[in-house]
Parts: C-alpha cells; structure tokens; sequence
C-alpha cells in the first residue's frame, strides 16, 4: 500500500528552506528572509507537484491520494507566527523590554541642515524614538540617527548595523528629514524586530515643526514656534512649547506641561495629561483626560474615560467638558468667575451647598454661579459621576 498523503515532503522542504533563511539572516547578516517571503507561492506549485508525482505512484491502487492537513497544519501554524512578528513588530518593539545579547551593535549617522529663510520644517520617522529639542549651537538644524541592535558577534559587525539606518535630508521644497530603519537591508528577522532607532533633532529658535511616525515614541521641548505631532501608536511627551501645540494619535499617550500658546490634543485608546497650558482642547475615545493650572478657553472629552481637571488659576475662560461613559472632577479656585450648568443621565452629583440641585429620574442637573459669572462652565455625562470641589 502506498503513500497517499500529500503535503508533508512540500512542508518538510519548506520549514527547513525557512529556518535556514533565517538562521543565516540572524547569524550573518544577510537578507534570505525577507526574499523567501516573497517566494511563498512556490509551496502552493510543490504541493501541486507532489500530488502529481503521488497520483502517478498510486495508478494502480484503488483510491487517490490525499492531503496531509496535520503537515499543512504545522506550517500554517509557523506562518501566522512569523508573519505575526513581521506584522507587529513596529509597534511591539516599544512594548517589549531590551533584549539581552552578549553583544550590542550600534552604528551612527548625522547630517546639518541650513534652513536658510524657511521657517518650517517637516521630520519623518516610521518606527523609534524621535526627540527633537531647540538647541542648536549654531542656527542650523542638527541630525543624528542612531540604532541600536543586539548581536551575537563583537561589535566589529557595526557596518551590518549601519547598513540599517536610512537618512535622508531635503532643503527644497519644504526642507525635510526622514529616518527610518531599512528592511531589506537588516540583520536578520528578529534581530531587526529588536533593532531600535534613536533620531534625535535639534532645531534653531522660530522653526515651526511637523513631527510625523508610525510607531514609537516622539518627544519635543524647549521649543520657540508653533508643532504639530501625528503618531499612529506609542507615546508622545511635550515640554516647553513657545507656541501652539497639536497631537493627532490613533492609540497612544499624551504627556504635555508649559505649552504657552493653545493645545489640540486627540487619540483613539490613550491617555492625556497636559499641565500649564494656554487653553485648547483634548479629547480621548477611550482614556483618561487630565488638565490642570490652564488659562483661556478649554474642552475636555472622552467617550469612555475618567475626566480630572484642576487648576490654581481662577477660571474667567469659558470651560466645556463631556464623557458617555466616565467620572468627571473639577477642583477649581472659589474666586473664579463662572457660571456653571452641570448634567448627568445616570449618576450623581457633588456639588457646593448653594448650587442649586434638580433630581430627574437617575439623573441631576446643578447650578450655580460664582463671582460674576463671566465664563461659562458646561459639564455634562451619560453615566458617571460628577463632582465640583471649590478651594
């Protein structure tokens, strides 16, 4: 009786073709995996010859043969792995701890930029750590990129690790700066998983920036003009902004304090912290919004979320803040000058004894004035709590 299962040659074949590719790539150095992946419809034509060469072998035999779905199963299960770690790699580079080897790899390549008369500048990074300060010693803009890989060989292997960074600078026509690390040109599939890019900027005062990245973390201060930051996943930290500020995330953390002009801060899932700032608006799908010592007009809003907004300025800007789901506290100085109209559907409230209180059903309304009632303060929750400390 013959063999009639199909699929475990061709997936025999495969797993050794793959793991050699990427023993070689983490070894040496080389790029077989990213090549290999390209070549993966040939198990679909090996699978497609093994089926023919069985069909011929068992012409004699009753029946025909078969696939193996136990073989095809094995490497269906490594595929989803490895392309998992190719796929997620970005964003789970900053999720995971450093990696321990007996040896790290670093390589390094900086670049100056004369702005001349332009006063913008764009700086663009896929995945790392992005920190731009406003520092330059000499009027010109100052880049360095940096990676980091860890290896199993002695540091001698450095030109592997600078063949990873890919910098490139434009004066014309918006001056721009683009790091990222190169695929194609990595050490290996994990090895380049773990690879973490450094690029650091520093800029002349008056330059008003666009920090753009896919994943990782970006960091801006002491700068003098105005910055707008656009990440779709990691963390970004601002510090001493002469000038307005806007973050747009997908899913990240926001940390922002002395932000002298407005603050326009959104994410989807994340956190957002600003502390001494000019007013603006921040707002979170799903996550806590945190603002205090602000001056000037303010919204704060979640869809699902705890708001928290405390301040030792007396408030005279007007004060708007909304949450479906979620608490809302305001710690707010007894002398500010507002008038305030606090709501919740389902929930309570915890508010001075002489607002005035109206109970409907599972909900409340409050309101009360102090001072002169010069700004307007608009609280308002689907189901939370509400609560108004004055000191």
């Amino acid at each position: 009786m013959q063999n009639r299962r199909v699929g475990r040659v061709t997936v025999a074949l495969s797993l050794i073709i793959l793991g050699a590719g990427l023993l070689a790539d983490n070894l040496l150095g080389t790029g077989y995996s990213e090549w290999l992946w390209r070549l993966w419809p040939a198990v679909l034509i090996a699978l497609g010859v093994e089926y023919l060469v069985r069909s011929r072998a068992a012409a004699d035999d009753t029946g025909g043969p078969s696939l193996d779905m136990g073989a095809l199963a094995v490497l269906l299960v490594v595929v989803l792995i490895l392309g998992g770690v190719r796929l997620t790699r970005g964003i789970a580079l900053w999720l995971l701890p450093d990696w321990s080897a007996p040896f790290t790899i670093a390589a390094e390549k900086a670049a100056v930029l004369d702005l001349g008369a332009a006063r913008t500048l764009r700086v663009e990074m896929d995945v790392g750590r992005m920190v731009v300060t406003g520092d330059s010693p000499d009027g010109r803009v100052h880049v360095r990129a940096r990676v980091l890989a860890p290896s199993l060989f002695p540091p001698e292997a450095a030109p592997l690790a600078e063949e990873l960074v890919l910098l490139e600078v434009k004066e014309t026509p918006q001056p721009t700066i683009r790091a990222n690390l190169d695929p194609k040109r990595g050490p290996g599939l994990f090895r380049s998983w773990i690879a973490k890019l450094e690029l650091a900027v520093q800029v002349p005062p008056g330059v008003d920036l666009a920090l753009t990245g896919n994943a990782g973390s970006i960091a801006a201060s002491d700068l003098e003009g105005n910055l707008s930051v656009s990440l779709d996943a990691g963390e970004v930290t601002l510090a001493q902004i002469q000038g307005n500020a806007t973050v747009r995330t997908d899913a990240a953390a926001v940390t922002a304090e002395g932000i002298t002009g407005t603050l326009d801060a959104s994410t989807g899932p994340g956190t957002i912290r600003a502390e001494r700032f000019g007013g603006g608006r921040l707002t979170s799908q799903v996550g806590r919004v945190e603002a205090q010592d602000w001056q000037g007009p303010l919204v704060l809003a979640t869809e699902t979320g705890a708001i928290m907004a405390s301040t030792r300025i007396p408030v005279t800007g007007d004060l708007e803040v909304q949450t479906r789901l979620g608490s809302v506290v305001l710690d707010l100085p007894a002398s500010s000058q507002a008038a305030f109209d606090l709501r919740t559907r389902l929930g309570s409230l915890d508010v001075p004894p002489e607002f005035t209180v109206v109970r409907q059903g599972t909900g409340a309304e409050a309101r009360g004035t102090l001072g002169d009632g010069q700004a307007q303060v608009r609280v308002e929750t689907d189901t939370g709590q509400i609560a108004l400390r004055l000191r």
